[in-house]
């Protein structure tokens, strides 16, 4: 996957490289001259990681905390090789700050640290670990979120020292990252003896991988778009995130094509097997009379059966060939994600995607396009205080995702289901019904007038019929499950309940934390369907 064969859009792979390490003290290993030691180490890694995920088309970024010590150290070092910085603080800003009574050097350093990730032009995050508020707890916990998070870790942290459980410390840390647990791949750096390095290990880009597949597959699928030279959906794009909403629209043009031509193949191939049926029946049912004159037509039929059989296989097999489905399935699930990570991405934590929930083969992707979006959304209202320019997300948030959702997509694809379902159950129905009543007639007839089959209205009657409307009814069946109208009948409908209720109360909602709290639970909702479209998707490919 090289950026010289793939035309932009393109979504740039983002691994996230985690830190650990101690805060200064007076045991060996952790004084703060042998902690500012480890910095040329920090340093070299970083770099190598960066260049290893540069040789994959893609970038770093460091996840850490911002205590007093060795983290302060790994911040540092990124900042000099200008790999981005998310911090990820155990407590509230004060309460953290608590924690370097004695070091105001390092306190100074924190606050510096902090307050750049609080601007929206640096590309920096921060976030609060969930959890306990009170001390160790909120260290353990923040280690856990920070190791699945990460796709590395890199922490200081003397040999031997992991043995220790001490909770909240970098030692409980790497244990929990190690193959016992998390088996998430480590390098330790030595504090006690000049920074050595004594575990490496390379960061995770390889190509083999079904992460790393996915987003080079989902790369094709935006440089075989014709969307990325016709601008973006202005309606739905939210200002100067021209690059991300291209790679929306892009992915929602090749679903678009792949849907309607797998979609279109699984329909023709459905009637192409009844039409061949329907000679079939004919053959069967009127053989008797096709005498003399007539002799050519049970081979004529018997052939176009044949040709329509070949056809309906042919077109599967093209269509598997090519694959269309996986295309489809593939495309737009990334473009219904993208959309919502888009959408959300300055409400909700870039770092966390909540598809993670429910496939982490998608984790590359959704971390690396909501960063991009994050940043583009915040730069781009980087003029308003903190208050005013969660609000305004918020405002969008409703307007261009919720409402959209609701009035554009749902609100329509329910209506469209819901006739197609409708149409078709009727279909089923009544020539379920009827076939019941030509079996029967037929009996009836076979048994009571037998000369009166042998006619061409007997045979009609007690051979053809009797065949098609059974046909016609699983047909109808058929057709219902390959437009999925049923289930999309039903479930939108219960979706658009959902999204009302949320349109009802977001104009009551004032703090910054029910905002972002009201935004996951209606990504929630709207991922819930998604990843049950896809399984249902799925569960159809040919």
């Amino acid at each position: 996957m090289s950026e010289d064969s793939i035309s932009v859009p393109y979504v740039v792979p983002i691994w996230l490289v985690g830190f650990a390490g101690h805060r200064p003290s007076n045991s060996k290993g952790r004084s703060g001259q042998e902690l500012e030691q480890c910095s040329a180490a920090i340093r070299t890694k970083l770099r190598e990681l960066a260049q290893q995920a540069e040789r994959a088309c893609g970038t770093i970024e460091l996840v850490s905390g911002a205590a007093s010590g060795a983290d302060l150290v790994a911040i540092a070092a990124a900042d000099d090789l200008e790999i981005p910085v998310h911090l990820l603080l155990p407590l509230d800003e004060e309460s953290f700050f608590q924690d370097f009574a004695d070091s105001p050097d390092d306190l100074s350093k924190a606050k510096r640290y902090i307050e750049r990730a609080h601007d929206p032009g640096s590309g920096w995050t921060i976030r609060v670990a969930d959890g306990d508020q009170k001390r160790p707890d909120c260290y353990h916990d923040a280690s856990l979120q920070l190791l699945e998070i990460v796709n590395v870790l890199v922490a200081v942290l003397r040999p031997g020292e992991a043995d220790g459980d001490r909770m909240g410390g970098t030692a409980e840390t790497v244990r929990l990252a190690n193959a016992d647990h998390m088996d998430l791949p480590t390098i330790l750096i030595d504090p006690e003896n000049g920074g050595s390095v004594y575990k490496d290990v390379d960061l995770p880009v390889s190509t083999a991988g079904a992460t790393y597949r996915l987003l080079r597959d989902i790369n094709g699928d935006l440089s075989s778009s014709a969307a990325h030279s016709g601008g973006y959906d202005g309606q739905r794009g939210l200002g100067a995130e021209e690059s991300v909403w291209q790679i929306f629209r892009s992915l929602d043009n090749v679903a678009n094509a792949s849907g309607q031509t797998y979609r279109g193949s699984l329909r023709a191939s459905v009637l192409l097997h009844f039409f061949a049926t329907a000679c079939a029946a004919i053959v069967a049912s009127f053989s008797a009379l096709f005498i003399d004159a007539l002799v050519v037509v049970p081979k004529l039929l018997t052939t176009l059966e044949l040709l329509l059989v070949l056809a309906a296989l042919l077109l599967l097999g093209r269509t598997h060939r090519l694959g269309t489905n996986p295309t489809w399935r593939r495309s737009r699930f990334a473009a219904e994600l993208a959309d919502g990570l888009i959408c959300s991405a300055a409400l909700t934590d870039p770092l966390r995607p909540r598809i993670a929930r429910h496939d982490n083969t998608w984790n590359l992707f959704a971390v690396s396009l909501a960063l991009r979006a994050n940043r583009e959304q915040r730069q781009r209202l980087a003029d308003l205080d903190h208050v005013r320019r969660i609000g305004r997300l918020f405002e969008e948030y409703g307007r261009k995702r919720l409402e959209y959702q609701r009035d554009q997509y749902f609100g329509e694809q329910q209506k469209y289901s819901l006739v197609s379902f409708q149409r078709w159950s009727l279909v089923s129905r009544l020539t379920s019904v009827g076939a019941i009543g030509v079996i029967a007639l037929a009996l009836m007839l076979k048994v009571g007038a037998p000369t009166f089959s042998a006619t061409p209205v007997g045979s009609f009657a007690v051979l053809f019929l009797p065949i098609l409307l059974p046909l016609v009814a699983g047909l109808a069946s058929t057709m219902i499950i390959s437009l999925d109208a049923g289930r999309r009948s039903a479930r939108y409908e219960e979706v658009l309940q959902r999204l009302d209720h949320f349109l009802s109360i977001r104009d009551g909602l004032r703090t910054e934390s029910s905002m972002r709290l009201f935004v996951e639970r209606a990504e929630h909702v709207l991922e819930d369907e998604l990843v049950e479209w896809h399984a249902t998707a799925s569960s159809v490919n040919h």
